[in-house]
């Protein structure tokens, strides 16, 4: 059917109007916006044309009007609510599982749907230099009397993988952080904890969740799971997670770091919790190391070398040895380590972390 010359007009005004209208609109309000706000990164720059960067000036140009389009913040929500909250569709780095629950999925960032496959297994070579690496750190640390402990967390997909879409299929009963438990196991005497049966028994446990649905990680409940069993490894028992002298409260509303990472912190949500019952002393170290005193933990001085995944487990572990002090791997130094003199050292890490065995030392 032929428009008339009424609705043509009409349509090619609306259509001018589409096009022209977001940038006096952006003009008026474009300063009241923090186009940082939503991928939490440093955006480029206007460049300055000079002698010297003529010839990176366009593609400089190109990435700083890229970084501060009109309503780009806008744009990007839109698309992560209509892709990932409407059609369950996954971006680079994370996948939208069933009944809210989020996973991480970036290669390049530990690869735990690798992991979760069992794609990315390790070679018996490599086996072997990380096992030469931990022997040489444990002897190490023998020379000066203390025990080394290796402990290691599964990633949040071989807990919960009923909640990943169907094509991902089962989770394979042959995957590399298996691979490796097992070979030390078999091939060295190094001290190995590794918390998954006691995680997923604590999930058949309690009502609630024990990983968070929009975060990487464990939450308060996971954490007490992996607590306990390395507390015990190290002789210090805690009751079981249900024990009538702790409380799981919910303490609201909670949007994780998935969640974040797709920009949608501010429509998906889950319940937090936390459990308390422990008693100890935080006492400040500095920004990236805390210890924790307790006057009815097991008589030992605990060393942590952790990762972001021990945080949650702080508090537990804190109240169960005399003096515990948790150093974040970056921070880590042998100084200090040395000068609180502990009686065990624990290296904590998460599965998708496992390759920071490669570089791992003492020293």
């Amino acid at each position: 059917m032929k428009k008339t010359g009424a609705s043509q007009k009409i349509y090619l005004l609306s259509f001018f109007l589409g096009i022209m209208l977001p940038l006096p609109l952006w003009f008026l309000v474009g300063r009241f916006v923090s186009p940082a706000a939503v991928e939490r990164r440093q955006l480029a720059e206007r460049p300055v044309l000079t002698g010297e960067n003529y010839e990176e000036f366009p593609r400089q140009y190109e990435d700083y009007f890229n970084d501060h389009a009109p309503f780009r913040d806008a744009l990007i929500i839109c698309h992560s609510v209509t892709d990932m909250l409407l059609f369950h569709g996954s971006s680079e780095k994370v996948i939208a599982g069933e009944k809210g629950w989020y996973y991480y999925s970036a290669v390049a960032d530990g690869d735990p749907i690798g992991d979760y496959s069992g794609k990315n297994l390790y070679t018996r070579s490599h086996m072997e230099e990380i096992a030469e690496r931990l022997v040489a750190a444990r002897d190490r640390l023998a020379e000066d009397g203390i025990d080394f402990v290796l402990f290691l967390a599964p990633n949040k997909t071989r807990v919960y993988p009923e909640y990943l879409p169907g094509s991902y299929g089962q989770p394979a009963e042959k995957y590399r952080l298996k691979q490796l438990i097992d070979y030390l196991r078999e091939n060295t005497d190094l001290k190995v904890v590794y918390c998954l049966d006691a995680m997923l028994e604590a999930k058949e446990s309690v009502k609630e969740n024990i990983c968070y649905m929009t975060d990487t990680h464990w939450n308060a409940l996971g954490a007490y799971a992996g607590s306990r069993e390395l507390c015990s490894a190290l002789g210090a028992e805690l009751p079981p997670i249900n024990d009538p002298s702790y409380t799981v409260t919910d303490s609201g509303s909670y949007s994780g770091d998935l969640a974040r990472l797709v920009h949608l912190e501010k429509f998906i949500h889950e319940r937090e919790y936390t459990l308390s019952g422990f008693e100890n002393t935080a006492v400040a170290v500095d920004e990236d190391k805390i210890e924790y005193v307790s006057d009815k933990g097991k008589d030992l001085r605990v060393y942590l070398y952790r990762d972001s995944y021990a945080d949650a487990m702080i508090e537990y572990v804190g109240s169960a040895f005399s003096a515990t002090r948790f150093a974040y791997f970056d921070s880590y130094s042998y100084e200090d380590m040395k000068a609180f003199k502990p009686d065990v050292f624990v290296y904590e890490g998460v599965e998708r972390y496992q390759n920071r065995l490669d570089r791992f030392s003492v020293e």
